[in-house]
C-alpha cells in the first residue's frame, strides 16, 4: 500500500489549507511519503513545499485510508512562514473547517478532523 502524510493546523477556529489549482476544492498540506522518509518527515516537507510553513507536530497522528493510500495526518502548529517551494498545488490561506469536508478528500478529512481537532495544544 502506498503512503501519504499531511498536517492539520487550526488557529482560532480556522484551518490552514489551500484552494486546489485543479479545481477540486480545498485541501490540507499532504502528499506521498518518499522512499527512506518517515511519515513525520513527509508531513513536515509537504507542508513546507505546498504552503511555505515550517511546522511542529503534536500528539498521535490520525491514520486512515483514501483510495490506494494509507494517509497519516498530524496536528501541527506553524513556527515560521516562508514562501512555498511549489505553487502548482494552489493558494494557501486560512479557511473555514467546513471547506475541507468537500471535494475529493472530504470523507477522510471529516473523520480526521473529528479526532485531531480535539488535541489540546499549549
Amino acid at each position: 500500500m502506498r503512503k501519504a502524510a499531511g498536517v492539520l493546523i487550526i488557529n482560532t477556529g480556522w484551518v490552514f489549507g489551500f484552494h486546489r489549482s485543479d479545481g477540486q476544492g480545498t485541501s490540507l498540506p499532504c502528499g506521498k511519503v518518499e522512499d527512506g522518509e518517515t511519515t513525520e518527515q513527509a508531513a513536515v516537507r509537504e507542508c513546507y513545499e505546498e504552503t511555505g510553513a515550517t511546522v511542529t507536530l503534536h500528539g498521535k497522528p490520525y491514520v486512515g485510508f483514501h483510495g490506494e493510500f494509507e494517509v497519516t495526518t498530524y496536528r501541527a502548529t506553524i513556527i515560521e512562514m516562508g514562501d512555498p517551494t511549489t505553487n502548482a498545488e494552489g493558494t494557501a490561506e486560512w479557511v473555514d473547517p467546513r471547506m475541507i469536508f468537500d471535494g475529493v478528500f472530504g470523507e477522510y478529512n471529516r473523520a480526521m478532523y473529528d479526532v485531531l481537532s480535539k488535541i489540546e495544544i499549549e
